[in-house]
């Protein structure tokens, strides 16, 4: 199943305001592509939270384990990986932070995919995933065009203007994974 996959972030069991920004990139996005826009929160406790992320999602996908709180890379690639492998996106979407900064890139070595960090304008031409991102301090803008069977996207906050859409069709919970045990115990 393709389709344009939106990750929200969850602070507190609160949406954090760059979650509906990116589902309004989203939304254009999946409308240019001419696929169902989806979306994604990964934590624990997530009612609150998915009741205000209202993008007008064909599904939003709650990702919820005890592990996932406190964060880790490892518990959110883990539980990330296992959605993308059950919806099989063409694009996934996810607020430029300082959590994603460290997880995402690893998840795009794991699936062998395209990454584009800190976006700031996403187009589709044709089947073609173009973003923007500025370089050199700012004094250029970039244009990238992204590859890969599911091309991973983070997009900075604050450039899209966040709206709430209507309410997601289907909600569905899904148990995350938990990661492999690794060799550093978190204390």
């Amino acid at each position: 199943m393709a389709g344009v996959l939106v990750f929200g972030d969850s602070v507190g069991g609160k949406l954090a305001p760059a979650s509906l920004e990116m589902a309004v990139a989203g939304a254009a996005l999946a409308k240019a592509l001419n696929e169902p826009l989806l979306g994604a929160l990964l934590g624990d406790e997530l009612a609150a939270a998915a009741a205000e992320f209202n993008g007008g999602f064909a599904t939003l996908h709650l990702l919820e384990g005890k592990h996932l709180r406190p964060y880790t890379a490892r518990a959110a690639i883990a539980a990330t990986r296992q959605l993308i492998d059950a919806v099989q996106p063409s694009v996934v979407l996810f607020p430029h932070t300082l959590e994603t900064r460290e997880w995402v890139p690893r998840l795009a070595a794991m699936l062998d995919t395209g990454l584009v960090m800190d976006c700031t304008a996403l187009n589709a031409e044709g089947s073609d995933l173009v973003v923007s991102k500025p370089v050199y301090g700012g004094g250029v803008i970039a244009q990238y065009v992204v590859r890969g069977a599911t091309r991973l996207v983070t997009v900075r906050t604050g450039v899209f203007e966040a709206a709430a859409g209507a309410p997601s069709a289907d909600v569905k919970k899904i148990a995350a994974v938990a990661p492999a045990a690794g060799r550093v115990t978190l204390i």
